[in-house]
């Protein structure tokens, strides 16, 4: 998932897409598609937390984002990556790291088996460390690199069938 480089900041690339209909308060952008009409806003919170987007439908339908036609979870991917991009000299002067849950979930996002995963993939809150089945291994060197250029060391050990996945 590229982003151009000509569009400097997430909204922009909100504002460029082809489902974009309007936008207000430059916090809230609305999507159309045959389907559903989305709504994305920016919340006000700090760098660090789970959720900086919020996300949804007028009829409340698809409940999770993973569950969304694909184009749109390929622009919330783009847009997480992008604000995080943006706001990175921000981050290392207020010595934040991006919420290791935020970078799993998009991470997860952008894979035909997205929910399963996550649920393999995803850490508890204090919970660093997790053995994971070999066949998984591809996709823990791709997020290993993710959580690295957020700043975090990370360790993948063999232990007999399994890998002891963690982060520090």
């Amino acid at each position: 998932m590229t982003i151009s480089v000509r569009q400097k900041n997430e909204k922009e690339i909100i504002r460029n897409h082809p489902n974009f209909v309007k936008e207000e308060n430059e916090r809230e952008f609305f999507l159309k598609s045959e389907q559903h009409l989305y709504k994305i806003a920016f919340r006000d919170v700090s760098l660090n937390e789970r959720k900086i987007l919020f996300w949804g439908t007028r009829c409340g339908e698809p409940t999770h984002l993973h569950d969304t036609e694909k184009w749109f979870k390929i622009l919330n991917h783009q847009v997480m990556d992008m604000y995080f991009e943006k706001n990175r000299v921000r981050m290392l002067v207020e010595g934040v790291k991006r919420n290791i849950w935020n970078i799993i979930y998009y991470f997860c996002l952008g894979y035909q088996n997205d929910e399963e995963l996550r649920e393999i993939l995803c850490f508890s809150e204090n919970d660093r460390s997790r053995s994971i089945d070999k066949e998984y291994l591809p996709y823990l060197h791709q997020l290993k690199e993710k959580l690295e250029k957020e700043r975090y060391e990370v360790s993948l050990e063999e232990k007999n069938d399994k890998i002891l996945f963690t982060i520090y």
